[in-house]
């Protein structure tokens, strides 16, 4: 069962019963709704409550302007899964859901639900699997520039050549159960 966070235009009151289409396609779901948010709260909600995805429903383009202030708060990178439905939108409208995080969206009248939060669920799996691989990439990168420098400094500080200046890199490292990352950059602070 999917844990939902809806979002409602910022005139709809939270606490009032749901739009009819929105009930209806809710009933076919396996779902259960946490609570509901305006534009403006989302962020906080989505925050508070931990949903598992975000479904945000506007299906009047002229609410897309605060639905973008809101999700700025995340920097494109939302904490689940958000998807939308709304009108149709033009592609430069597309573009910009993109580029903030939500990963899929449908009209009202062609709604499905369930392959809607499926599909949104899938491209937020791949993003999040995609910017830890990112991230290891980068952190392995800046590991190897340390080791690099080590190195170098190791071959002049001893006369000995690179393979033996990683052997000994590898070896403290080994010795220290550290990365060698860590390793390396410990050496250049000590030298500095």
């Amino acid at each position: 069962m999917i844990s939902l966070l809806l979002v409602l235009p910022n005139e709809i009151d939270a606490s009032a019963p749901l739009p009819e289409w929105l009930q209806r396609a809710l009933a076919g779901v396996d779902a259960t709704v946490l609570g509901c948010a305006a534009c403006h709260t989302l962020v906080q909600q989505a925050g508070v409550l931990a949903p598992q995805q975000v479904l945000i429903c506007l299906p009047e383009p002229a609410h897309l302007q605060a639905l973008h202030d809101a999700l700025q708060g995340w920097n494109a990178v939302p904490p689940c899964a958000v998807s939308m439905v709304s009108t149709p939108l033009d592609a430069g409208q597309h573009e910009a859901l993109v580029a903030l995080g939500v990963h899929a969206w449908a009209a009202p009248d062609a709604l499905s639900l369930q392959a809607l939060l499926a599909r949104a669920q899938a491209r937020w799996a791949r993003e999040a699997a995609l910017r830890t691989e990112l991230e290891s990439l980068r952190t392995r990168m800046d590991e190897r520039k340390w080791v690099d420098r080590a190195q170098g400094l190791l071959m002049s500080a001893r006369g000995i050549g690179e393979d033996e200046a990683f052997g000994l890199l590898r070896g403290a490292a080994m010795h220290a159960n550290l990365r060698l990352g860590e390793v390396s950059r410990s050496v250049i602070e000590a030298a500095q």
